[in-house]
């Protein structure tokens, strides 16, 4: 009886059930296992962070220096895509830095130096490496590059945008890219583009057209799509030239337009 109610109050103690004591005394009896042993238990886990702090710098490098070699190649592609979209005379940048801590888990010794930044030093680790990596840029000439987050208008964030989507595409395997209003002619080569636009300048160049309405059927509003044929591509390219009305101008003019398009693939 005496056992039982020491085992009752254990239960109340410990959270109500016999398996929750007997959990509670497992960790206990790790817990005094480990300090039977503290300090050579501290040096098996000192070593352990040793080896994790070699292996982390080792990887953090290696990621930096494909950084690099990427970067370097980035840098020239989107001055050749800014310069095709109207922004010739930019300097565009990828720059690195790094965040010395003296409790930083990234030793560099200054061997695999990849930039005037690198130097014996320790470093802060980030979910991603140890590199923050900036994108700087000037549209102007005679102006020093500056953050591409400080500097750029909405228009040019934009083509700078499609600039990096641009060369991005081809290379990552991304099934579909959701624009809004935006000319996708290059990326349309490597990717499907859906664009949702409201100008016949854009919609024109489309390959393939689907409308999309509300109708009331049975007293129920409902959403429909409707993929269009040539002529009623036509006739909704000249709708948006003309609106509800649509004249043969406009109709003559969306046929112009769809027939350009053709013509640029």
């Amino acid at each position: 009886r005496e056992r039982t109610t020491e085992l009752e109050k254990l239960k109340r103690k410990y959270g109500g059930t016999l398996e929750a004591v007997l959990e509670h005394r497992r960790e206990i009896g790790e817990k005094y296992e480990l300090a039977q042993d503290f300090e050579g238990n501290l040096e098996r886990l000192d070593a352990q962070i040793d080896e994790a702090k070699a292996e982390l710098t080792d990887v953090a490098q290696r990621l930096s220096q494909k950084r690099r070699t990427v970067a370097t190649r980035i840098e020239d592609a989107i001055l050749d895509e800014l310069a095709t979209l109207g922004m010739p005379d930019s300097q565009f940048e990828v720059r690195f830095t790094r965040r010395e801590d003296p409790d930083g888990w990234i030793h560099a010794d200054g061997s695999r130096a990849q930039g005037p930044e690198d130097k014996d030093a320790s470093y802060r680790a980030f979910r991603k490496g140890m590199d923050q990596v900036e994108f700087f840029i000037s549209t102007n000439v005679g102006v020093s590059p500056k953050p591409l987050a400080e500097v750029a208008s909405g228009g040019e964030i934009s083509r700078i945008m499609l600039a990096l989507k641009t060369i991005l595409a081809k290379s990552e395997r991304l099934p579909i890219l959701v624009f809004d209003e935006i000319s996708m002619h290059d990326l349309a080569r490597y990717h499907q583009i859906i664009t949702i636009t409201h100008l016949p300048q854009i919609a024109a160049l489309g390959d393939r057209h689907y409308k999309v309405e509300k109708i009331v059927e049975d007293g129920t509003t409902k959403t429909t799509l409707h993929r269009l044929d040539e002529d009623e591509q036509a006739t909704q390219v000249a709708s948006l030239i003309s609106g509800a009305d649509i004249t043969d101008a406009a109709l003559k003019s969306a046929r112009e337009l769809m027939a350009a398009g053709e013509r640029e693939e």
